[in-house]
């Protein structure tokens, strides 16, 4: 699933092994630390966040925002954005602050040179998160004329920037949010637009917050498996997946890296992009339907839905049952390639379609499909067995650096892809929790006789935005261009 990171943070960089090359572009070198932001590498295990969208409305004036977010500088602010440095005695700080830019947001800046190129590499981040919609999958309900008000069709060209406050308490949510309004509307520099609709607006934010156990709602336990990242020291036990390259994560000019380098270098070196994200979740629907398979065990199905049970435990090292949670060192070391027919784990498992970890698929997984999930649940707590339709679902981030080849890739041929697993094995039907589903047409399979059909959607979109992570040179960068 596509939760908080709930491993410890990183510790820092550190050389790469011999095996892993000396081409610096390919690794994360100690001093790349200071300049990207802290979403990217790390996750921050923070209880709660706020998520603004902003409209720029006076460019001069928010290039002076933009002058007091650079941590370290002179005409830093109260308040500045996250690097993936370590924290001082490994303590976790107040708050954590990060910032994304949509194409929309750049070209209102006017920044000097900033194209990305012409080439295909970065069409779909220019072409915005609500034209993409059919190719990965948000249609019918979540088709983007159905989205929150600032991020649908009619408000897209408005959506410049998404802003996201992560505090550990709520009073530290409340006083920052307060420092960080006062911060990026002085001058007139830009507002923060609603997410409800027009009749009732409500606030110019969106809340998230960590559920006991860090858990979503449907009851997994999450944020298990993130990519190691080459040059990094673990930030979580290793397991047996190659490194992600440095360029996965953040844009390096780099032979491997499969897009072109954009120029200028100082606007793209160390930044990522990244698809925001509310997926709201029908928990009462996913209940009921796998409380009432006849002659299924409601667990059982659950995990095979998954590819892990729900205290974490994956299904390639507990088959039978959950049983006790497996230590931490164990939970993501695993592949598939031992159960190509999908005995143990369904190949058509959310886990296994999200990654399918040395096992068939169609194309085969390489390192540049992987991806970083930054998102935290909203919404109140489901009390299984309330049938309980408050909203509530998941926000947050997919980060890496090519949309086309990570997110999108994911979601086109993995997620909803009918021949995910290529001419070798067809699952029937798309990913069962994440996937574009309907009663009429779904299915799911999991050897050797498992069958069930007839689930509705489980997880729809409410909201998207393609963004530009900057790194921190990057935002200096921006806010000294006239």
């Amino acid at each position: 699933m596509t939760t908080t990171d709930t491993s410890p943070a990183p510790s820092g960089a550190t050389s790469p092994a011999p095996s892993q090359g000396t081409n610096p572009e390919d690794t994360i070198q100690p001093q790349d630390l200071a300049e990207i932001q802290g979403i990217i590498l790390r996750g921050y295990r923070l209880d709660f966040a706020r998520h603004f969208v902003l409209q720029i409305l006076n460019p001069a004036a928010f290039k002076q925002f933009l002058a007091k977010l650079v941590p370290g500088s002179a005409g830093a602010g109260p308040l500045t954005i996250s690097t993936s440095e370590q924290w001082p005695n490994n303590q976790k700080p107040e708050y954590c602050l990060n910032m994304g830019f949509s194409w929309a947001g750049i070209q209102a800046l006017n920044l000097p040179g900033a194209t990305f190129g012409s080439s295909f590499d970065f069409t779909s981040f220019k072409a915005g998160a609500p034209a993409r919609a059919n190719y990965v999958g948000d249609v019918g309900n979540s088709a983007p004329a159905s989205w929150v008000s600032c991020l649908n069709p009619a408000n897209a060209s408005n959506a410049h920037a998404v802003l996201t406050l992560f505090a550990n308490s709520t009073e530290a949510l409340e006083s920052n949010t307060t420092a960080l309004q006062g911060m990026f509307t002085a001058g007139g520099a830009a507002q923060a637009l609603t997410f409800g609709p027009s009749a009732n607006p409500g606030p110019p934010y969106f809340d998230a917050a960590a559920l006991p156990d860090d858990t979503i709602h449907f009851g997994y336990a999450d944020g298990i498996s993130q990519p190691q990242v080459s040059g990094m020291t673990p930030p979580r036990p290793p397991d047996q997946q190659p490194a992600l390259p440095a360029w996965g994560v953040v844009l390096r000019n780099s032979a491997q890296a499969p897009y072109n380098f954009p120029a200028p270098s100082v606007l793209s070196q160390n930044g990522g992009f990244a698809a925001f994200r509310i997926l709201e979740q029908d928990v009462a629907g996913f209940e009921q339907y796998t409380n009432n398979q006849p002659g299924i065990d409601p667990e059982t199905l659950v995990a095979k839905f998954c590819g892990r049970w729900r205290n974490g435990n994956p299904l390639a090292l507990c088959p039978v049952s959950a049983g006790d949670p497996l230590p931490a060192e164990q939970l993501s070391n695993f592949n598939y390639a031992n159960d190509p027919n999908g005995d143990v784990t369904p190949i058509g498992s959310h886990t296994r379609r999200g990654n399918p970890r040395g096992s068939e698929s169609f194309p085969s997984p390489v390192p540049d499909h992987r991806i970083v999930r930054r998102a935290m649940p909203y919404g109140p707590a489901y009390q299984q067995g309330s049938n309980d339709t408050t909203p509530r679902g998941l926000i947050g981030y997919f980060v890496g650096t090519s949309l086309e080849q990570q997110f999108e890739f994911i979601q086109k041929v993995w997620i909803n892809g009918q021949n995910f697993a290529g001419n070798f094995q067809l699952p029937q039907g798309t990913d069962p929790v994440l996937g574009v589903n309907n009663p009429q047409s779904s299915a799911f399979d999991f050897p050797p006789s498992g069958h069930v059909s007839g689930f509705e959607q489980f997880i729809t979109t409410k909201g998207g935005l393609y963004c530009f992570l900057p790194s921190i040179p990057a935002l200096q960068w921006m806010s000294q261009q006239p």
